[in-house]
C-alpha cells in the first residue's frame, strides 16, 4: 500500500510511456484493498452528441475499455437531445437482470425516470445501492428512502452521508456569508450485467435531475474491465462509512480513474503542490516543430483559491499554446469569481475565453491536451471528471476523474468543447 493514490497527472506519463497493458488499484484507507492485476489536427467545430470509439488502443485481456462518449444538447428543442445521457443510464438500469447489482453515486436525485428504473429493477430482484448527498429531499430522494431504506445490512439501501463521506471540513466563505460546506460529489453508475454487457460503468457530469434541460454535460461510458467496476464498488464501500477519504487509482486500458479528495497529512494545509492540473499544465510545451500545442477547458465552476492555475494557462499563451476556454465567467453567482476571469484576460494573454449563451451553461468538467509535454513528447489525453476548479473539490469533497488516452474519444471531447464555442458562445469581453 503507498502512502496516498498517486495523481492522475503522473498516470498520464505512465499511460503515454507504457500504452498501460495492466490494472492497478491502490488506496490508503483503513480497509481499501490494495491489488495488482493484469486486464484483459484541430477537428471541425461541430458537436458530437455520441462516439462509439473504434480507433485501435492498448488492448488488455478485458477488451476495450473506453466504450463511449455521449454529450446531451440543452440547445436543442427535443427532449431525447436535452436527456440524452439519462436515457442511456435509465436503459442500462431497464437491461439488469435478477440478481445483479447496481451501484450509483449522485450529487441529487430528482429524476422520476431515473427513480421509475430503480424502483422496478429493485421489485425485480436487482440489488440497488445508492449513495446521495444529503443536501436536498427530493420527491424522488424520499421514494428510494421509502422502498430502499437505510439499512446497509440489507442488500439494497440508500446512504446519506453527513456532509462529504470523506470530510466534514467546513471553512468562511470569502464574503462573509457562512461557511462552504464539503459534499458528496462523485457521479457513477455501475453495473454488474445489462443485457449482452457487463462490469457496465457510467461516469456522467450530470446529476440524476431534470437540470439536463438547461445545463452542457458529458459522460463517459468504461465496459468489460473487472478492475474499474471493482474499483468503484470498493470506493462505494469505502465512502459508505463515512468515516474518511476513498483515495485511489485505477488505470486498465488507456482509462485512469482517480478517486478524490487529495488526503492531507496531518497538520497539512491544501497546497498547489498536491494539484493533479497544476503538475499537468507544468507538463507542456507549447510549439514543437512549428505546430502549436492546444490546451480546452470546458470548467462549470472555477474559484479563487485555484487562481495558480488561470496564472498558469494565461502563461501558456504567453508561451504559444492556444488556449480554448468555456465556462461562466460572466455571471458571479453560480459561476466564476471575478479574479479568474481577470487572470485569464491578463495583458498579453491570448487566452479565448467564452461563454455560453441562451441561458444555457456548461456543467461539465473536461480538460484537453491535443501538443506536446515538457520533454517534446506526444500529449494527447482528455480528462473529465466531477470535481469543479474549486478548494474543496481537490481537499474536502468526494470526487471522481476520469482521464484517457483513447484517441478516439479524445476527439470527440475536442469536436464537442468546440462545437459549442462556434454555435453557442461569444467571447468573453477583455
Amino acid at each position: 500500500m503507498t502512502q496516498r493514490g498517486s495523481t492522475a497527472a503522473r498516470a498520464v506519463r505512465l499511460a503515454l510511456v507504457a500504452g498501460v497493458a495492466a490494472a492497478v488499484i491502490v488506496g490508503c484507507s483503513p480497509g481499501s484493498p490494495t491489488r495488482s492485476e493484469s486486464n484483459g489536427r484541430p477537428p471541425a467545430a461541430s458537436p458530437s452528441p455520441t462516439a462509439q470509439t473504434s480507433d485501435p488502443a492498448p488492448t488488455t485481456g478485458e477488451g476495450r475499455v473506453v466504450t463511449s462518449v455521449l454529450f446531451n444538447n440543452p440547445w436543442s428543442g427535443r427532449r431525447s437531445e436535452q436527456f440524452r445521457l439519462q436515457n442511456r443510464e435509465v436503459r442500462a438500469i431497464d437491461g439488469a437482470p435478477k440478481g445483479s447489482s447496481i451501484y450509483i453515486a449522485t450529487y441529487s436525485l430528482s429524476s422520476g425516470e431515473v427513480g421509475d428504473a430503480l424502483v422496478a429493477a429493485y421489485r425485480r430482484g436487482v440489488t440497488v445501492r445508492l449513495n446521495i448527498d444529503p443536501h436536498a429531499d427530493f420527491i424522488e430522494t424520499k421514494r428510494m428512502l421509502r422502498v430502499l431504506g437505510t439499512d446497509q445490512d440489507r442488500d439494497s439501501y440508500v446512504v446519506r452521508c453527513h456532509l462529504a463521506c470523506a470530510s466534514d471540513v467546513t471553512y468562511p466563505r470569502r464574503d462573509g456569508s457562512g461557511l462552504v460546506k464539503p459534499y458528496q460529489h462523485a457521479k457513477f453508475l455501475a453495473i454488474s450485467e445489462s443485457g449482452s454487457e457487463r462490469y457496465l460503468v457510467m461516469f456522467p457530469s450530470e446529476n440524476l435531475s431534470p437540470s439536463a434541460i438547461e445545463q452542457s454535460n458529458d459522460m463517459i461510458v468504461l465496459g468489460g474491465s473487472r478492475a474499474i467496476y471493482d474499483f468503484v464498488v470498493e470506493r462505494f464501500e469505502i465512502m459508505r462509512q463515512d468515516a474518511g477519504s476513498a483515495e485511489g487509482e485505477v488505470t486498465s486500458g488507456s482509462a485512469t480513474l482517480t478517486m478524490y479528495p487529495v488526503t492531507l497529512g496531518p497538520g497539512a494545509r491544501p497546497s498547489p503542490e498536491s494539484d493533479p492540473y497544476r503538475e499537468l499544465f507544468s507538463n507542456i510545451t507549447c510549439r514543437v516543430d512549428g505546430k502549436r500545442t492546444i490546451l480546452r477547458i470546458a470548467m462549470s465552476m472555477w474559484s479563487l483559491p485555484r487562481l495558480y492555475l488561470a496564472h498558469r494557462v494565461a502563461e501558456l499563451s504567453k508561451e504559444g499554446c492556444r488556449i480554448l476556454v468555456i465556462g461562466q465567467p460572466e455571471i458571479a453567482q453560480g459561476g466564476w469569481d471575478p479574479e479568474i476571469k481577470a487572470a485569464l484576460t491578463v495583458a498579453g494573454s491570448t487566452v479565448e475565453l467564452r461563454q455560453t449563451t441562451g441561458g444555457k451553461w456548461v456543467h461539465s468538467k473536461i480538460v484537453t491536451v491535443d501538443g506536446w509535454d515538457a520533454r517534446g513528447d506526444r500529449l494527447f489525453l482528455a480528462w473529465t471528471n466531477s470535481a469543479n476548479f474549486l478548494l474543496q473539490g481537490l481537499y474536502y469533497n468526494d470526487e471522481i476523474g476520469i482521464l484517457t488516452t483513447d484517441a478516439a474519444a479524445i476527439r470527440t471531447y475536442n469536436r464537442h468543447i468546440d462545437g459549442i464555442l462556434s454555435r453557442h458562445s461569444h467571447l468573453v469581453a477583455r
